[in-house]
């Protein structure tokens, strides 16, 4: 089965010195890697769906069987304001232009909470992610890597 590797690279030079740091993540029998850029303006979209039945939700990835998400703000200039829901709950972000957020497996990974004491408790799967831009039409890049079991 085919791996699917991601690699993210730092590098800083300042006065003080350097920093440079590259990390890969290798994820062995991915069979199926779905990647889309989607123009999304100030409306909320649902950018990908999860569903343990994915005969029941049309276009959802199994929550099982994905492995590793990325969803990056192409724009140069306005905001991707992203919504993570599991079953309960959900949190939102504002991803700045060029910046990425990315996600590993979607099953049982999930927990929101109303305060500062976290429980790492009762985790629930990733339902859906939404976005919308903070102003104008932007573009968005999707990236899931699932494996077939």
């Amino acid at each position: 089965m085919p791996n699917f590797i991601s690699t993210v690279t730092e590098s800083w030079t300042g006065d003080t010195g350097t920093i440079d740091s590259t990390k890969t993540l290798t994820i062995g029998s991915i069979t199926d890697v779905t990647k889309r850029v989607v123009n999304i303006t100030t409306a909320v979209v649902t950018l990908a769906q999860f569903a343990a039945d994915v005969g029941t939700s049309a276009n959802a990835h199994d929550v099982n069987l994905v492995k590793y998400l990325r969803i990056t703000n192409l724009d140069g200039s306005n905001n991707l304001l992203l919504g993570v829901i599991g079953a309960a709950t959900c949190h939102n972000l504002i991803i700045k232009p060029g910046e990425t957020h990315i996600l590993g497996n979607t099953d049982d990974t999930y927990l929101a909470e109303a305060d500062t004491d976290p429980s790492h408790a009762s985790h629930a799967d990733i339902a859906t992610i939404e976005g919308k831009s903070s102003s104008g039409t932007i573009a968005v890049e999707i990236v899931i890597a699932a494996t077939a079991s």
